[in-house]
């Protein structure tokens, strides 16, 4: 996933700018689902076919993956869009 790869190989600040990019809650929340998509493929990938091309550690995936469904509850009862992303963006290993 090219998003993903260029969230954990930027700055705190290059993040934030990557956040500007989604415009709306719909965005937001289409982004939180591929990326639970993508990390449990990548996730499954490492545990049962033994593959390690992942940049991010198993118990690296594990958290973002319960970040990415915390968030989407978050988003359903109403929390800033913007904020959540960004937070989530930041909570990226670096």
């Amino acid at each position: 996933n090219k998003l993903l790869k260029n969230v954990l190989f930027s700055s705190a600040g290059q993040r934030l700018i990557i956040a500007e990019n989604f415009q709306n809650k719909e965005e937001i929340v289409d982004f939180c689902q591929n990326q639970l998509i993508f990390l449990r493929n990548l996730l499954r990938q490492e545990v049962f076919l033994g593959k390690e091309k992942s940049p991010l550690k198993k118990i690296q995936i594990i958290k973002l993956l319960r970040s990415f469904q915390k968030s989407l509850l978050f988003l359903k009862a109403n929390v800033n869009p913007r904020l959540l992303l960004e937070n989530l963006l930041l909570s990226y290993p670096f």
